[in-house]
């Protein structure tokens, strides 16, 4: 053996000193590695990253249990414990969203094609509090908090929301409404995996009820359309949508059949932020799309009062307030149902005002 160790030595030694360096610079990458598979602790990263969330999101950010991950794999994932969102300045003191358990993986071959894929995004009962003042500030708008948003998510392959709740203050639609969400994951047969949305409230002093589910979060093709169901009452005004996303979590496009009755089309103000005229009772259906803030009612046909009532409308919201453009026809008009148009009140109606 010692003629051995005389040999390496020797041969160590008539080694070229590029071999040498980079000898030891495989030795010290060992070493880290071996400190982080047996020393480093996810936990130390936990304030790093609250404080690039809140960086990102303009608001107090907070991670108060473990923070758990497994990189090493093509879909690295990771595990949140205790994420507190907060609110801005002018919102309270009250966070906007708890997260008690949150996990997300990400597709690496995805992400060095510049596209974001997350094969799993699983929250276990998220809280989350809405709010908006009658100035128009909201919470959920992470810019200009007066501007029109959308929800725009990256592709997820299969997302999981259980035992979800959702409050929703809206000072400016004079809307409250409690509801919970989830996606049945925890269900057998053929409810698995559907999303579900479900919850009432108080719309303009009125119960506001709304139920909308969407076809299973189990393999989502972020190319194939995702189907929804919607169904909302508000007082006397029902609102009925099926409908396709062509891209599923960005809400900025769909389009949907869209069935509209009520007692007054100005009723619609409170859902829609769209002062429309008093009329009698109504009953509408057509094509409604939405690409990003243009929304399109399109080809509808129905009923105002004893008028048949049929065309195509667009709105507008590029500028923050809706702009309401159409092209209305009828067979069949009776003045007095759209006499508000002209300046007269509709029969029958003629005491009633916006609240």
């Amino acid at each position: 053996t010692g003629r051995g160790a005389a040999a390496l030595a020797r041969r160590w030694r008539g080694t070229p000193l590029w071999a040498k360096a980079l000898a030891g610079l495989g030795l010290l990458v060992a070493a880290v590695v071996c400190f982080f598979l047996f020393v480093f602790q996810w936990n130390w990263l936990r304030g790093p990253l609250a404080h690039q969330i809140s960086g990102r999101l303009h608001r107090p950010v907070a991670i108060t249990g473990d923070l758990n991950a497994h990189i090493w794999s093509w879909s690295p994932q990771a595990t949140v414990n205790g994420l507190v969102i907060g609110n801005p300045d002018w919102a309270g003191r009250e966070p906007m969203a708890r997260l008690p358990r949150l996990t997300v993986s990400v597709r690496v071959p995805e992400l060095l094609r510049g596209r974001i894929v997350l094969p799993l995004v699983e929250a276990d009962a998220p809280d989350v509090r809405l709010r908006r003042t009658a100035d128009g500030r909201a919470n959920w708008a992470f810019g200009d908090p007066k501007a029109p948003h959308a929800l725009k998510l990256p592709a997820i392959r299969h997302f999981i929301i259980d035992a979800g709740q959702v409050r929703l203050d809206d000072r400016q639609r004079k809307l409250t409404f409690v509801g919970t969400v989830s996606s049945n994951e925890r269900t057998t047969g053929a409810g698995r995996g559907i999303f579900v949305l479900d919850g009432k409230g108080v719309l303009n002093a009125a119960p506001f009820d709304a139920h909308v589910t969407g076809g299973p979060l189990l393999n989502v093709d972020p190319d194939r359309p995702y189907p929804f169901n919607a169904q909302v009452t508000a007082g006397a005004t029902r609102v009925s949508a099926v409908g396709t996303i062509p891209h599923p979590f960005d809400l900025s496009r769909f389009s949907s059949q869209l069935k509209l009755s009520g007692q007054d089309l100005s009723d619609l103000y409170r859902l829609t932020g769209l002062a429309l005229p008093v009329t009698p009772p109504y009953s509408l259906s057509g094509g409604f799309a939405r690409v990003n803030s243009d929304y399109a009612f399109q080809h509808f046909r129905g009923r105002v009062g004893d008028s048949d009532l049929n065309g195509d409308a667009a709105i507008s919201d590029r500028a923050g307030r809706p702009m309401l453009t159409a092209d209305l026809r009828s067979r069949r008009l009776n003045l007095a149902d759209l006499g508000a148009v002209i300046g007269a009140a509709p029969r029958d109606i003629a005491r009633h005002t916006l609240s």
